[in-house]
């Protein structure tokens, strides 16, 4: 099977400026390990055991190289810049940059937490798998420690709460078709009702 020049040199990155294992790196990739073996006994003898690779994709970061590999796998072209310039094209002054969505998209693009506690109230989030999906993608990504995840969580679905326990959001209604919700919540209150 060949695969896109993009893929292999995201292999061979990884396998030359990482600690990373070629298991690991095959599992990642979906290519077989004899594969990678091969790329890298082609890629050293092409070199004389050079550290570096002499790619059109040369300033791009490890990380990005991996992801545009990832990416492509799933059938997504990327365009030769690399991620970032695309994204920054994205909001650019030219194109979103002078309305308000533009610098609401360049401000969500800038700030990751804010991006998260702003998907978990999306109605519709569950395109992305809702609450747990978001958190699946959180933690595959790596932006987000574990901390500060919680944290961010915490904070983005805590106004219903405290609506609810300052008696400014009245769930009655809504809680009369399920007896079973109705009779815990109101177990769950009694402590905190002081008549």
């Amino acid at each position: 099977m060949s695969y896109p020049k993009i893929i292999k040199e995201a292999a061979l990155e990884k396998m030359f400026h990482t600690d990373i294992s070629l298991r690991h790196i095959s599992d990642e990739l979906g290519i077989p390990r004899a594969t990678l073996h091969g790329w890298k006994r082609q890629y050293q003898m092409m070199k004389g055991d050079s550290e570096t690779i002499n790619t059109p994709t040369e300033s791009w970061t490890p990380e990005e190289k991996f992801a545009v590999a990832l990416l492509m796998r799933i059938g997504v072209t990327v365009p030769r810049e690399g991620i970032a310039p695309a994204m920054q094209g994205m909001i650019s002054e030219t194109r979103l940059g002078k309305t308000m969505a533009g610098r609401l998209v360049a401000l969500l693009f800038d700030h990751r937490h804010l991006t998260l506690a702003v998907c978990l109230n999306i109605p519709g989030n569950s395109a992305l798998g809702g609450g747990g999906g978001l958190a699946l993608l959180c933690g595959l990504s790596r932006q987000f420690g574990w901390r500060s995840f919680l944290l961010t969580v915490a904070i983005a679905t805590s106004p219903v709460p405290i609506l609810v326990l300052a008696d400014l959001l009245n769930i009655e209604p809504l809680m009369e078709h399920h007896g079973f919700v109705h009779d815990l919540l109101t177990r769950i209150e009694k402590p905190f009702i002081h008549d």
